[in-house]
Parts: structure tokens; C-alpha cells; sequence
């Protein structure tokens, strides 16, 4: 290990020590949220919805966001019945949830066969995410 990774390694709890929590106990912690989204018109040609980015709704708020899951639900075909309809999840920090209530999300945890899968990054990138969010609100 290079000595400024290992100085680093030494110096990130002080500085997350350092940090107060602005919403409570438990910044280390994640926890799913979930928010349902519709839209478009069947039998309309200029009906188009696209869902939201939920990463960057919640990104904008000064939410960070770790894993994303779509659990995308059938949607009938008969005139008027939406085009797109489906359940996404986010994978937040827990001292952030009432930050995302207030954008309409819901603490709710996706089907266990969809959890199944890895998250996106590994571990360390996870860490290393989340000590540069840490900092930041330091700063």
C-alpha cells in the first residue's frame, strides 16, 4: 500500500468522527426507498412518458444514491391505461430518509428475487463513495 493510501486509511475516521449528523443516528447504514411511477396514454401516438432518473431526482436533493431497482409492473393495453408503470427503488443512506419522504419515497425494501443480484460497484468503491459524501458535508 502507498503511504498516501495508508495515510488516508489512518487520517478517514477522525474525520468522520469530526462530521455531526444533521438527521440522527445511523449514517452508516442503508435502506431501500421506493417510489411508484405511471404514465402515457395507450392508443395516443404522442402520449410518451419517461420515468424520472431516480438518481438524479434524489441526487438533487443531497440524497446519494447507491444501488437503483425497477421493478417494472404489467400495464393494460385497453385505451387509456398507462404506457409505463413501475416501482423504483434506491438504496440511501438511512440518516437521509426523511429527506426522501418529502420527495414522495417510501422506506420499503424490493422483492427479495430482485435483491438477489450484486450491487453495481464493489465494496471498497462503496467505501470510497461514502467517505468522499462524508467529507464533503464537512466541509
Amino acid at each position: 500500500m502507498s503511504r498516501a493510501a495508508g495515510f488516508f486509511c489512518m487520517l478517514t475516521p477522525f474525520l468522520l468522527a469530526s462530521c455531526e449528523e444533521p438527521e440522527g443516528p445511523g449514517g452508516g447504514d442503508f435502506i431501500w426507498v421506493a417510489k411508484f411511477y405511471s404514465g402515457g396514454f395507450q392508443c395516443d401516438p404522442i402520449s410518451r412518458y419517461v420515468p424520472p432518473d431516480v438518481r438524479q431526482v434524489l441526487g438533487e436533493a443531497g440524497i446519494p444514491v447507491f444501488d437503483i431497482i425497477i421493478e417494472h409492473y404489467g400495464v393494460c393495453a385497453a385505451c387509456g391505461c398507462p404506457t409505463y408503470a413501475a416501482m423504483h427503488y434506491a438504496l440511501i443512506n438511512r440518516f437521509r430518509l426523511s429527506r426522501a419522504e418529502r420527495l414522495g419515497f417510501v422506506q420499503k425494501e424490493p422483492p427479495e428475487e430482485l435483491q438477489s443480484r450484486p450491487l453495481a460497484g464493489t465494496s471498497q468503491q462503496v467505501y470510497l463513495v461514502l467517505v468522499a459524501t462524508e467529507i464533503s458535508r464537512c466541509i
